[in-house]
């Protein structure tokens, strides 16, 4: 990757290039947000920063809008130093054929030294330390087929399977903005956060074979069937979501098509962490959502005031 000179970017913050696209932004942020995550190296306090930058950086490579805007300054900021490279040279020039002895040349205003609140800074600063701890991720996968009449996919062959969908019951009608009336976003989005957001497991949501776009909850196993959620997101066809940070406990993941209103629910998932000495544990999960036709479906159904 090629670092633009004289400024810094976001996608240098996130070590990428600027056509990288969504998947590699987000599997860089995940794996900067892993080994610099605040609470792995308590030792040290700059961390909290890195991740700050990190998350900056993150918000705006991941929204369409925000990185067009960004992606626009870079341009401009590239013109200014090709302009001020130019200045020089002619200077440079004019100097020389003078027959002016050239000495002690001054760097081009543009050149500096990286911030010291940069990312790459830190990275130079604090390499070393932030190795000093063991991390056992414990991952687990899983692959829901959700409900969707409108699909001609099938699930795959020797799958265990539960009964069709029942006529509708768990279908209200279409949810088209969220709950404070705003419009549902373009991307994969978490909407709120009802936790401490203290944890370290993550829990992956794929949807990118899928075509529904759908309003997600991931609650507590003890209180799944109210409306109190941990987190709120959505997550529109074709894309992924991640929710990072996760608490230690016990979880489900309420999913609800936007479009037909069907509501339905994951079996149980443990998040565990501990640390030991030098040893940190924490869980990561994935779930891999496939669409099926005739209700054939591994996620249970749920009426919308269980939701």
């Amino acid at each position: 990757m090629k670092k633009n000179p004289g400024f810094q970017t976001h996608y240098d913050n996130l070590k990428v290039s600027q056509d990288a696209p969504y998947e590699i932004i987000q599997a860089a942020y995940r794996t900067l947000a892993k080994k610099y995550h605040p609470d792995l190296n308590k030792q040290d306090p700059e961390c909290a920063r890195i991740m700050k930058i990190i998350n900056e950086s993150y918000v705006v490579l991941s929204d369409p809008e925000k990185r067009r805007l960004h992606d626009s300054w870079i341009t401009k900021e590239k013109w200014r130093v090709r302009a001020l490279e130019n200045q020089e040279a002619r200077e440079m020039q004019e100097t020389v054929s003078q027959d002016t002895p050239v000495r002690n040349i001054r760097p081009a205003p543009h050149i500096r030294e990286p911030d010291s609140s940069s990312l790459i800074h830190f990275f130079k600063q604090m390499g070393i330390s932030f190795a000093k701890r063991i991390l056992i991720v414990v991952v687990f996968f899983g692959g829901f087929y959700l409900y969707d009449s409108s699909n001609s996919v099938s699930s795959t062959s020797g799958e265990k399977q539960s009964a069709p969908q029942s006529s509708g019951a768990s279908c209200s009608s279409g949810v088209y903005t969220y709950t404070n009336g705003q419009p549902w976003p373009q991307n994969a989005t978490v909407l709120a956060y009802n936790d401490q957001q203290k944890g370290l497991s993550t829990l992956e949501l794929d949807n990118s074979v899928n075509n529904q776009y759908l309003f997600v909850r991931l609650v507590y196993a003890s209180n799944k069937f109210t409306h109190n959620a941990v987190r709120e997101a959505f997550l529109p066809a074709h894309q992924i979501l991640l929710f990072t940070s996760v608490e230690p406990g016990r979880y489900a993941v309420k999913i609800k098509d936007i479009v037909t209103g069907c509501s339905q629910i994951s079996e149980e998932m443990l998040f565990t962490e501990q640390t030991s000495g030098r040893e940190v544990s924490y869980t990561e999960g994935l779930l891999t959502l496939y669409p099926v036709r005739n209700g054939n479906t591994h996620l249970s159904e749920i009426t919308d005031s269980q939701f």
